[in-house]
């Protein structure tokens, strides 16, 4: 920090969710805090109620600090599994028609039959069974990541703000980072 004209570190104000993503999210953030402390940057988190979040620091509208958020992060397979296939998740976005997930019967008793099981060995199986047939419907294709840790700066803006959205793997490059652009530019 001293090579970088911040002998006394530096405060960040960070921007982001805690009651969606669970206590996982939150015990992966205060971990960062806690690296990044090391560092001499102290963060001040602010957090934001979800629809709230959503509709405005999730799509860049804020005014100062950098926005630390996953899209999911999985701390327990029904975290994915809910969230992304299952036609209750107020997360899903499939639509509900021929070749969703959420349309396929099958499907979603596997992911309800998962999510009753108590013993540990019997769900596994359960879950390596959903991954088999997930494969074999391919509803994503899928791709190795980890959490992302993402922010925007204040300048930069998005053509239409009312329509932006992370895209995380594939997407990125060619669904989100082309249609970035500087306001001050």
């Amino acid at each position: 920090m001293d090579a970088a004209g911040y002998p006394d570190g530096i405060d960040v104000v960070v921007h982001g969710n805690s009651d969606r993503y669970g206590v996982g999210w939150v015990n992966y953030m205060e971990t960062v805090m806690l690296s990044a402390a090391e560092l001499g940057i102290r963060y001040q988190f602010q957090f934001t109620e979800y629809a709230a979040y959503i509709a405005t620091v999730f799509r860049g509208d804020f005014d100062e600090g950098i926005l630390l958020g996953p899209f999911i992060v999985p701390v327990e397979p029904d975290d994915i599994l809910f969230t992304v296939y299952h036609p209750d998740s107020g997360r899903h976005n499939w639509g509900a028609g021929p070749g969703d997930p959420e349309s396929d019967q099958t499907f979603v008793d596997m992911l309800n039959a998962q999510r009753a099981e108590v013993d540990a060995e019997a769900r596994l199986d359960l879950i390596h069974d959903i991954q088999r047939y997930a494969a074999e419907k391919l509803y994503i294709i899928p791709t190795p990541r980890g959490a992302s840790v993402y922010g925007f700066n204040p300048n930069v803006r998005h053509l239409d703000l009312d329509n932006i959205w992370h895209k995380a793997g594939y997407g990125w490059g060619t669904e989100f980072m082309p249609y970035l652009w500087d306001a001050e530019a």
